[in-house]
């Protein structure tokens, strides 16, 4: 059901996925002073790793398959 993703969405997901499972406890851990700046940094390596590309693509996939489930 699910096309298979091209390669280049393939790696932004791998880089993604290994970015989050090392940087998200450091944005759990964060004092809450410093919370807001983690977070932005967090946030701003997701950009660098191409987030906004990869979640084009998922959206795009999951209402092919509304689509699909409506028919």
């Amino acid at each position: 059901m699910y096309p298979t993703p091209d390669e280049d969405i393939r790696a932004i997901g791998n880089k993604l996925f290994d970015y989050v499972i090392k940087n998200i406890p450091k944005v759990v851990m964060a004092p809450t002073k410093d919370f807001d700046k983690v977070w932005a940094e967090f946030l701003k390596g997701m950009d660098k790793l191409g987030a906004k590309q990869y979640e084009e693509y998922k959206t795009k996939q999951i209402k092919e398959m509304v689509e699909f489930w409506k028919k």
